[in-house]
């Protein structure tokens, strides 16, 4: 998140709002949020689903082990 991202700005990632920009300045179909911090819960991370998804419901959470079917995915758009 935006107010976790100062103190770990060395890691070389971003935050979810960051990405959300991005996606929406280069007109992506779909954004898929991952690699998340290890220590966060299921509990967390549907709080943070739920945010980007009241911003573009074409936001995707994944979750450890799930599979994406990247040309169902395309077809959607």
């Amino acid at each position: 998140t935006a107010a976790e991202f100062a103190a770990r700005s060395h890691y070389g990632h971003s935050t979810y709002e960051y990405a959300l920009g991005l996606a929406r300045t280069c007109g992506v179909g779909r954004l898929l949020a991952f690699h998340h911090d290890p220590a966060r819960t299921d509990g967390e991370l549907d709080v943070i689903a739920r945010r980007l998804a009241d911003h573009d419901p074409r936001v995707l959470v994944a979750a450890d082990g799930q599979v994406i079917d990247l040309v169902a995915s395309a077809a959607d758009q």
